[in-house]
């Protein structure tokens, strides 16, 4: 296991490298316990159990969805390191890897998780076998947990007592990134605190946007459900962003970089049109990838647009989906470090 660091280590270098936006390979978590979720329903108002469906039903639909969209990937020239969920644990949310880590070539983020059973799915060192196992070199860790230990009581979707953290940041479900630029993107939440947000862009050396978003049901639960960012274009929904100064703040930030902006309506984040994410073949050729669902609620203007950036693909994963992530979030972003280049 490499040497773990913390916020305020001297000795810690954030990566001052000039970063690629996409990389050729992603780490997908196994649902080997997959279903519905009371603790983190709470928070995600985009979670909707299946009717009719039992609860082993439910796990075994999400794992052969989960299998042909790895299987889909593949075939489309991805690379995909795949680790099953903590044996032995209950970790229904697992499939979601994004939220605990993210990768940044010389340096591996943990983050801290707003409910127990998610920061239950966090395996560093099994990770960081998988990454050793296909060649990648060893990162530096920033750990960020440390703030699960400001916590609170709250009740779960089923009325049951259970215990919270207050100083949440879920990964790239919190923070969506322009990796070019080292802008980072966050809306407040639950599941995304102020506090931890201000300490991740310090360390990392990236500037804030910082702004919030809601539907009718309250503030969205994760950046990445409003919002992408690929390497010539940014998807995002515009409509959510209530405060008229915040809307504006966004919209610069990303006309600012030259990408071409999609804007998305809520009836379309609802529909996951927001949680996508490009990636690129190991021959270098770009690929965006979404689920079936998104596909089908994009206007054709919109999809005419995305198509001019990358191919698409489509992953019917709509169990999954039933969780309250989407395309984006079964996937954890790994960049190699070589490839990296110093800024000037």
């Amino acid at each position: 296991m490499p040497k773990e660091i913390h916020p305020g280590d001297e000795e810690f270098k954030s990566n001052e490298r000039q970063s690629p936006q996409t990389t050729d390979t992603v780490v997908m978590v196994y649902p080997d316990t997959f279903k519905f979720n009371p603790e983190t329903a709470t928070s995600n108002k985009f979670m909707k159990p299946l009717i009719g469906v039992t609860e082993e039903e439910t796990g075994t639909l999400a794992r052969n969805e989960f299998k042909g969209a790895v299987k889909q990937l593949q075939d489309n020239g991805i690379n995909v390191i795949v680790i099953h969920s903590p044996d032995g644990k209950d970790t229904p949310d697992a499939v979601f890897p994004n939220n605990w880590f993210s990768h940044h070539g010389d340096t591996l983020v943990l983050y801290p998780m707003r409910n127990t059973s998610r920061s239950t799915e966090r395996q560093p060192q099994y990770l960081m076998k998988a990454l050793t196992e296909a060649n990648f070199p060893e990162p530096q860790v920033l750990d960020l947990t440390y703030h699960e230990q400001v916590r609170a009581t709250e009740k779960n979707s089923d009325g049951a007592e259970m215990s919270v953290c207050l100083e949440a940041l879920e990964g790239t479900g919190s923070i969506v990134l322009d990796r070019v630029n080292k802008v980072a993107f966050a809306i407040e939440s639950p599941r995304t605190t102020k506090k931890v947000f201000d300490e991740w862009y310090e360390e990392m050396g990236y500037s804030r946007i910082f702004f919030h978003a809601e539907n009718s049901e309250g503030p969205i639960y994760h950046t990445n459900v409003i919002m992408g960012i690929g390497s010539r274009f940014a998807v995002i929904c515009f409509e959510s962003i209530r405060d008229l100064g915040e809307r504006e703040m966004v919209r610069k930030s990303l006309e600012a970089t030259g990408r071409e902006v999609i804007d998305i309506t809520l009836d379309q984040v609802s529909a996951f049109c927001g949680n996508l994410l490009e990636v690129k073949t190991t021959s270098g050729k770009p690929k965006i990838v979404m689920s079936e669902t998104a596909l089908k609620n994009f206007t054709e203007e919109q999809i005419r647009v995305l198509r001019s950036y990358g191919d698409i693909i489509a992953l019917d994963i709509p169990t999954i989906e039933s969780a309250g992530g989407s395309a984006r979030c079964i996937m954890a972003e790994i960049f190699t470090s070589k490839n990296l280049t110093k800024q000037p």
